[in-house]
């Protein structure tokens, strides 16, 4: 959990991410970014590879890359994963869109 004021969404493109991007674990030993993407008229939630030059968003049951994106960033700690239960989200959840 943390405090979603502190959070703020930074333009990028190109496989950049900004410091302090909320990091969202780790793929082939690269780190994975929490980021957004605009896509076919909605904000759709998504991750940056450090490796790849697009933000990956699931959408009509692919994953598709976008080249420009929004990336998460927050202080450090101050933001952990929280799991899920029973279809709930908590009260201070980050809004992904």
């Amino acid at each position: 959990m943390g405090d979603p004021a502190r959070c703020e969404w930074i333009p990028m493109e190109g496989g950049a991410h900004p410091k302090f991007g909320v990091h969202a674990g780790i793929d082939s030993g690269n780190k994975l970014y929490v980021a957004r993407a605009y896509h076919e008229g909605a904000v759709i939630p998504g991750k940056l590879h450090v490796s790849h030059s697009h933000v990956y968003i699931p959408y009509d049951m692919k994953e598709v890359p976008v080249p420009s994106y929004e990336v998460l960033i927050a202080p450090p700690a101050s933001l952990s994963w929280v799991p899920g239960s029973g279809g709930t989200v908590p009260d201070d959840a980050v809004v992904g869109e």
